[in-house]
């Protein structure tokens, strides 16, 4: 595998889909419109980029092993979204809610308190919901069959690619809440346990993004969709 560390981490996972968890484990930002390059996301982060290259090589599984959604029909990658991201969010966010409510330490309280998490995160997640109804009912029949009948279907997706952009912000929000909340030793077990809930919550955000910012807008604006 050769990778320019000029290259951001979106175009790097849409060759190589193999290398998206390497990604989520370093914390790089691939799922955003932000055109940083991997170079300057290592410096960034404090990563060394040729330890980072030779792991992109050496630690991927086999290519085989994986989908390239960038090549994969449209209404397989939109089923995708549906069962793999948008269903399991849904799933998660009560027992999520319960968490905040169970978690009771320290820790967790000075994280709470920083910003009214608990606030926060419910309208986040509603907003969230919000928006995947709205893909599920509007963009995407959109791009499937086009049979959502407006006079311009690109309205659909330019209020699809503002929400990506308020929703980053949030994102970062709930990683920096993450952050203060990462387990320790002898922690609060219902804390550690909210760390990793919010964690799978976030990467499946995350991917979610990638998907719909980075492989099914760009097909679909090229006309590859309904809409063009």
């Amino acid at each position: 595998m050769t990778i320019d560390p000029q290259e951001t981490p979106a175009d790097i996972i849409s060759r190589h889909p193999e290398t998206l968890n390497l990604f989520l484990e370093w914390g790089m930002d691939f799922w955003s419109e932000e055109k940083q390059s991997l170079e300057d996301q290592c410096q960034t982060l404090g990563l060394d980029l040729q330890d980072t290259l030779e792991q992109l090589s050496r630690n991927a599984p086999s290519e085989e092993e994986t989908i390239h959604w960038n090549q994969a029909p449209l209404d397989d990658l939109l089923a995708h979204l549906f069962q793999k991201h948008h269903t399991p969010f849904r799933r998660q966010i009560d027992d999520i809610l319960v968490l905040c409510e169970r978690a009771n330490c320290e820790r967790s309280h000075k994280a709470f308190t920083s910003f009214n998490f608990k606030t926060f995160l419910r309208e986040f997640c509603d907003e969230m919901v919000e928006h995947m109804n709205h893909e599920e009912q509007v963009v995407f029949p959109a791009i499937l069959k086009g049979t959502v009948q407006r006079a311009r279907p690109q309205d659909a997706i330019e209020l699809m690619k503002s929400e990506h952009l308020k929703h980053a912000g949030s994102l970062g929000l709930v990683l920096e809440f993450c952050e203060s909340i990462k387990p320790m030793e002898n922690g609060c077990k219902d804390c550690d346990a909210l760390h990793e809930s919010l964690m799978d919550l976030a990467q499946h955000v995350m991917v979610h993004m990638y998907l719909e910012n980075h492989i099914v807008l760009p097909r679909a604006l090229a006309g590859e969709g309904a809409i063009a």
